[in-house]
């Protein structure tokens, strides 16, 4: 499949398709917030993941998709789905690890570093070739990233660990969409998600299995709350990958990696918009210097063939 192009950048609908779902991981992050204060983390990954699951095979099914996938030997089905072991399963599984050792603010730092790595491994793996432009335009997003998540000095060892488990699961998820860009290509993204998310529910639970935290289900939370898990799944999960996948359809990885950054963005404008959370002015500066630079990577020529 050939994109095609403005006369100014890249393709307008690939960009709306990857700027929608950057926004719904932002905002999917936001809606998770309410429900983190009552539901226990893994928990509340679990509930996001099955309903995601269950609205991607639903649509599949509809779409007719799941006919066409039973077409495939079972050995296809497991290629297709491996990806997904990166992410949600390690991505996740190494990261709520390192989450209890660390601090949220630092998570959300060292998970902007994801474009980079991204870069890195499609320059690496693909032979996509990175402009001078493009490196700086990444580096002044990251920048505004830091000021958007904000600084926060780490001390201790216990600390120091959290990160390097953070930053694995970074790693991961930048190698899910390395091996996600080859199978997109040939396969529809909407079956792709329903396959990698199914096998990352199965890695989340042996994780908690493997933890001994369980999935508990308490009758003492409200059915709201609930409804609000489902929902952000669907929103952070089905939509979000979903997005994601039909978008590096049609833009180089190495392109598409850097509107990740705008992932804070949502997340952090979300927060205030919607839970009323304080926003500092070094915050509304860092929001502008990404939207800046992204804005600018949108414009740049695609390479892809």
């Amino acid at each position: 499949m050939i994109p095609t192009r403005t006369r100014t950048g890249l393709n307008p609908h690939a960009l709306l398709l990857i700027t929608a779902s950057a926004g719904c991981w932002g905002l999917g992050t936001v809606m998770s917030k309410g429900v983190l204060a009552t539901v226990p983390p893994l928990t509340v990954l679990a509930v996001q993941l099955a309903t995601s699951i269950m609205v991607l095979w639903l649509l599949a099914v509809l779409q007719g998709q799941f006919a066409r996938l039973q077409q495939h030997s079972w050995f296809t089905w497991i290629k297709l789905a491996t990806p997904g072991i990166f992410e949600p399963g390690l991505s996740y599984g190494f990261g709520l690890i390192g989450l209890s050792l660390s601090s949220a603010s630092q998570a959300a730092l060292i998970g902007a570093t994801e474009p980079v790595f991204i870069l890195g491994l499609a320059w690496l793996l693909f032979r996509e070739s990175v402009s001078l432009r493009l490196l700086m335009l990444s580096a002044l997003a990251m920048m505004g990233v830091m000021l958007t998540v904000g600084w926060e000095i780490a001390s201790g060892g216990q600390i120091l660990l959290g990160n390097l488990w953070i930053l694995l699961g970074t790693f991961c998820a930048a190698f899910y969409v390395i091996l996600s860009r080859r199978a997109v290509v040939d396969h529809d993204p909407l079956v792709l998600s329903a396959l990698q998310q199914t096998i990352g529910f199965i890695c989340i639970v042996l994780f908690s299995w493997k933890l001994g935290t369980g999935l508990p289900l308490s009758s003492l939370v409200p059915m709201r709350i609930w409804l609000l898990a489902a929902l952000s799944g669907v929103v952070q999960y089905a939509l979000a990958f979903w997005l994601y996948l039909s978008a590096v359809r049609l833009m180089p990885v190495s392109i598409a990696a850097q509107f990740l950054s705008l992932i804070p963005v949502f997340g952090v404008g979300g927060a205030y918009v919607f839970l009323g959370e304080r926003l500092t002015l070094v915050q509304g500066m860092g929001m502008a210097i990404t939207i800046g630079a992204v804005s600018q990577i949108s414009r740049l020529q695609s390479s892809y063939e």
